[in-house]
């Protein structure tokens, strides 16, 4: 058995019963199982809204290893207050007007 095919079959299971059992006492989850170099599994459930650093995993997970599409997509997440980043120097710093603006 590959190990796409046994984590589908017996872990992704597994992790959703985990999740599921989390979410039902109030916790929120994820979990990435790597079987490939290039490849992997999640499972997440959320048992209301989720803190920021969740929220930053579960980016990283989308934007699958691509450090401009995660940075890009973690300044639009602060530009709309899905994030708080007002204590970050450095998303002042890429957010700011240029000069000529």
């Amino acid at each position: 058995m590959d190990k796409e095919t046994y984590y589908d079959q017996t872990i992704a299971p597994q992790l959703a019963k985990i999740a599921a059992d989390c979410t039902d006492h109030g916790l929120s989850f994820i979990a990435a199982v790597q079987y490939s170099p290039n490849d992997y599994g999640e499972t997440r459930m959320y048992a209301g809204e989720i803190c920021d650093a969740l929220k930053l995993i579960q980016l990283a997970s989308m934007t699958q290893g691509n450090f401009d599409a995660f940075i890009l997509s973690a300044l639009k997440l602060a530009a709309i207050g899905e994030i708080n980043a007002t204590n970050s120097f450095y998303v002042k710093i890429l957010t700011q007007p240029t000069k000529g603006d």
